[in-house]
């Protein structure tokens, strides 16, 4: 992983999903722009909103004769104070949906807009007004929602923080059987209909049984690539397909599976699939990481930084491995960070990353290893959390053992204002020509964080001592010795950032300096100096492990 470094000496880092064309469902209707999972991308990830219907076991557990409305929550009725089994689940960036087989429709998630404070609930939250729900996708503002009568709504869930506004606009469409993207449904007669300005069927798609992100399986077993946004399409050289089970792969009749490239400016040649387990019926990709659902087992591979692999160890794993369940699973589905499959016994699990509350069960600390979302299946929703008390980083706790002559263990660093940070772990990571001496009021990952990625969440605080020599063409090695703010051309140069939740600053004011005095390969120790409020010299003394040898 790239060190901290590289983003701290950037001053400005943006990122925001890539804007698609605003669905429009009929007249009268309003839409928003809507991201896949891979917000950000200009070719949607496959799957990333696909779920899977499944056959699940009883649940017996019901709420007290005596439940009244504050109890459930919603409206009273019998059927909003049962206890119910998840029947689908869909995933997008920062967000994870639900529906149950009582037709209601529960989210929990959230969407940083890096200024104010966070909105979102680390706990699942109902959708209000929907007790019908057949079908559901989730963007990273709205969730979309088929109801029994074949209409469709949709509800804005980016500022969500207790109940989300019902319906912000219904579809005067009919006879919807399912969404097949943020821009198509497919209706129950095999038409395919654009979600833009005008409702019309798309002619090329006909005769269709199922649909994805971007392929459609027709009734005579033949698929159809397609890009709407270049108005491309094609037919795949594929026959005899009995179901999708991804945006890029299907399921032949004889068992095989066969699999295409769908990115844009490809050659669609199909290929059979030999690297999914055995009897793959489910396959969903996202941020790095593919999961397959292989006769109950749900077996992933790729990127494990946030515990997608529901495994502890961080390393990239290249093959499948099964995940540990407490019961079979019927369906699974991959978000940017995080995995959620539905067990047998209409239960839901989540594990990976949860920055944003998307595991659901009321913290944003990740998890490696699967965790029941009660909340998914409860008879009433929990109580209302954003997740912010019970905020946290790596579960590896620093050793500030064996601490070289000359290193004293910091308790607080800062420039003496309201921003300082209370010290529980810090760590140097180092690449070639820098040293990010970082620290945090919570467990850092001594394996450091991706490019980009600022490791706060909640109320959460990071300071960054940013050390560097040369060019990024001609770095030289981090050494001892003073490292200033104020001299853009000094052989030693630092910047200090600070980072809260979602929020950071860079301090280029003079007077900041780094006098690194221990630099050992395993500690880097010195003296921070910066000025108050009043322009008086503050010292901190500091140490930090050398997550990296820089050499």
């Amino acid at each position: 992983m790239r060190a901290l470094a590289s983003t701290v000496l950037l001053l400005v880092v943006a990122c925001g999903d890539k804007k698609a064309p605003a669905p429009n469902l009929g007249p009268g209707s309003q839409g928003s722009a809507a991201a896949t999972t891979n917000a950000g991308s200009a070719s949607p990830t496959p799957l990333a909103n696909v779920a899977a219907e499944a056959t699940v076991g009883d649940v017996s557990d019901t709420a007290p004769d005596d439940a009244t409305l504050d109890d459930a929550g919603i409206d009273g009725s019998a059927a909003a104070i049962r206890e119910a089994k998840v029947v689908q689940v869909v995933a997008s960036d920062s967000w994870t949906c639900v529906r149950r087989d009582d037709g209601r429709v529960r989210c929990w998630g959230s969407r940083f807009d890096g200024k104010a404070k966070p909105r979102g609930s680390a706990v699942p939250i109902e959708i209000p007004e929907m007790t019908d729900a057949i079908d559901i996708y989730v963007t990273s503002e709205y969730v979309r929602i088929v109801k029994a009568d074949g209409t469709l709504v949709s509800t804005y869930i980016a500022a969500m923080d207790k109940v989300p506004a019902p319906n912000l606009y219904s579809s005067k469409a009919s006879n919807i059987a399912r969404i097949g993207s943020s821009e198509t449904v497919l209706l129950r007669d095999g038409t395919v209909y654009r979600v833009d300005k005008t409702v019309e069927p798309i002619p090329w798609l006909e005769h269709v049984k199922d649909l994805r992100e971007q392929v459609a399986l027709h009734d005579d077993g033949t698929l159809t690539w397609f890009w709407l946004f270049q108005d491309k399409h094609q037919k795949l050289d594929a026959e005899g397909i009995t179901s999708l089970i991804a945006g890029n792969a299907a399921l032949r009749a004889n068992g095989s599976i066969v699999g295409w490239d769908n990115s844009v400016n490809a050659y669609r040649d199909t290929k059979d699939r030999t690297d999914l387990p055995k009897g793959t019926t489910i396959m969903d990709s996202s941020g790095g990481t593919t999961c397959a659902l292989a006769n109950g087992a749900v077996h992933c591979r790729g990127r494990n930084d946030h515990g997608q692999l529901g495994a502890s160890t961080p390393a990239k794993r290249e093959t499948f491995a099964p995940v540990e369940l407490p019961a079979a699973a019927v369906s699974v589905v991959v978000g940017d960070t995080h995995v959620c499959a539905i067990l047998e016994t209409g239960a839901l699990a989540c594990w990976g990353g949860n920055r944003f509350g998307q595991i659901g069960d009321g913290t944003l600390i990740d998890r490696d290893r699967p965790v029941l979302i009660v909340g998914a299946t409860s008879a009433v929703p929990p109580p209302y959390t954003d997740g912010f008390d019970t905020a946290t980083g790596s579960t590896t706790q620093m050793s500030w053992d064996k601490m070289p002559n000359g290193c004293k263990r910091p308790t607080e660093v800062g420039e003496g204002r309201e921003t300082d940070v209370t010290v529980v772990s810090a760590y140097a990571y180092a690449k070639p020509g820098e040293l990010a001496i970082t620290f945090a009021d919570f467990h850092l990952r001594p394996d450091g964080y991706d490019y980009g990625e600022i490791p706060t969440r909640g109320r959460q605080k990071v300071l960054v001592l940013a050390l560097r020599r040369g060019t990024d063409k001609a770095p030289i090695a981090i050494d001892r010795g003073r490292y200033v703010s104020d001299k853009e051309d000094a052989p030693r140069r630092v910047s200090v950032a600070t980072f809260e939740g979602e929020t950071s600053r860079f301090a280029l004011h003079p007077g900041i300096s780094v006098d690194l005095s221990v630099l050992d390969g395993k500690w880097a120790c010195g003296v921070f100096t910066t000025t108050d409020d009043n322009d008086k010299p503050v010292k901190r003394p500091f140490a930090a492990r050398i997550a990296k040898d820089p050499w």
